[in-house]
């Protein structure tokens, strides 16, 4: 990064580098229950919710009033497309770690989007009666599909209209329960059964779009990769009107009786001769009499509708958790839940990488990428803007290259303490510029200038900002 002086043209290298934690910082900061430097660490739950009922780990179901808003408003989604069913219950999911994930994703998909808010619906999703406590819990697992197919992509399926939901609730019962989730749909492209995550915009490696859909232009399914995008939020749980019910029985026997009267003629004329057949005709209407006196109510048919995958199972829990997990490949972010001690997920299960400091400097070793046992020490020299390499392992880490040797180099971060204030363990990020001797200086404090130009940086990391310092003035390329 360079920063240039609009009128005399000097130029300046400008750093920008993490402040230090050391793994005795980390445990302070988590004891104290504090962030450096910071706020007490307040992680609001919504005004509406029963804060009676806000448990730390875990979640709690909370009976709707008939005469609250949040009942009246999923009535009118849910009666929009189901008007021959009777609601039994709607209740309302309080989980305070999900709610905050799902508030993190929020903040993060903004800040991609230039500050400007991300499409949200409420969508319905249906699943088997076995899993509802396992997404209550931990959220609805987007790693595995395929129960009813992938037509638009291998993650979790939400639908605007309640009645596509309800062909996939099962038929066993007269009662069903179905989800009504807060979804981040930001922006979605039509997607393909193969999408293991949704298309780039640009054809490039950074710029995704946020969901699938069946149609752009007037979408009915979502498709959604992210598991934090989603939030459930309202468990419904309905049965079938008794008038309906009964309607469609006298129905189903009107056509069966219909069915089997021209059966019965047609095999009494077709199978036996003029003379034995009245009486072969009067034994299968006896026959026709015995089965008009049994009336069964029908089995709904569904349509055949396009594939929609559950996206749920069964997660095995642990009461305590690794203090290191292997990355994925393509996560760079480290989890704020994990290294608060409240993510409840295994960390192939959750979206970011699990490590008990909030960075992490890893190599890459063929096609794995492997922790380097000095990471700290790593971290040490890097957090110090004089120097441009660590030699703390037996070949130098080059902070300007990210290479080792020959081998390529990462750094795994928790998310910028800017978009995060209130969140612990966040990373805080300063800012330098080097003199003409060789010293770095930082970004003045007093006038929140590093804090802005690290807002700029996330929302825009290839932007050239302006600022005056004094009487001059300067430009600063982020790149």
């Amino acid at each position: 990064m360079i920063q240039t002086n609009k009128r005399h043209g000097t130029k300046r290298v400008v750093r920008r580098r993490p402040r230090f934690l050391s793994s005795a910082d980390v445990q302070v900061i988590r004891t104290s229950r504090r962030p450096p430097n910071g706020p007490p660490n307040v992680q609001a739950v919504p005004s509406y919710w029963d804060k009676t009922q806000v448990p730390e780990t875990g979640y709690k179901k909370v009976l709707l009033q008939y005469s609250s808003e949040d009942y009246k408003e999923v009535e009118t989604l849910f009666r929009q497309s189901m008007t021959d069913f009777d609601i039994v219950k709607i209740e309302r999911i309080q989980n305070k770690s999900l709610w905050d994930q799902f508030q993190l994703q929020r903040e993060q998909m903004k800040t991609r989007n230039g500050g400007r808010s991300v499409a949200e619906k409420k969508l319905f999703h249906s699943t088997d009666s076995k899993y509802i406590e396992d997404i209550c819990y931990s959220n609805y697992d987007w790693r595995i599909c395929g129960t009813d197919g992938t037509a638009y992509g291998k993650g979790s399926y939400f639908v605007r209209d309640a009645s596509y939901s309800h062909y996939y609730t099962g038929n066993a019962s007269t009662v069903h329960s179905m989800f009504v989730s807060r979804v981040l749909v930001g922006h979605h492209t039509r997607g393909m059964a193969d999408y293991v995550r949704p298309p780039s915009k640009d054809g490039g490696d950074t710029l995704f779009y946020d969901s699938c859909t069946d149609d752009i232009s007037s979408p009915s399914i979502f498709v959604v990769f992210e598991q934090p995008q989603i939030y459930p939020e309202f468990l419904l749980t309905y049965k079938e009107n008794a008038a309906a019910v009964q309607a469609a029985a006298v129905q189903a026997a009107a056509v069966q009786e219909a069915a089997v009267d021209v059966a019965v003629v047609d095999d009494s004329f077709s199978l036996y001769g003029s003379r034995d057949r009245n009486r072969n005709y009067a034994a299968n209407k006896k026959e026709v009499a015995h089965k008009k006196s049994v009336v069964k109510a029908p089995s709904p048919t569904p349509p055949p509708p396009p594939s929609m995958a559950s996206a749920t199972r069964r997660v095995r829990r642990r009461n305590t958790l690794p203090a290191q997990l292997p990355s994925h490949p393509y996560v760079t972010e480290i989890c704020l839940f994990f290294l608060e001690g409240s993510c409840i997920h295994h960390a192939r299960e959750c979206c970011r990488a699990h490590y008990r400091l909030p960075y992490s400097w890893e190599v890459l070793e063929g096609h794995q990428w492997t922790l380097l046992e000095s990471s700290e020490e790593i971290e040490d020299d890097y957090c110090d803007p004089k120097k441009a390499y660590s030699t703390v392992d037996v070949e130098a880490v080059c902070f300007d290259t990210m290479t080792c040797g020959l081998q390529k180099v990462r750094r795994l971060s928790s998310i910028s303490s800017v978009l995060q204030p209130t969140f612990l363990l966040t990373t805080e990020w300063l800012w330098y510029w080097e003199e003409e001797d060789g010293n770095w200086n930082q970004y003045d404090i007093p006038t929140n200038r590093a804090l802005e130009l690290e807002k700029q940086f996330q929302n825009n990391p290839q932007e050239v900002v302006e600022f005056t310092a004094g009487s001059q003035d300067y430009t600063l390329s982020l790149q």
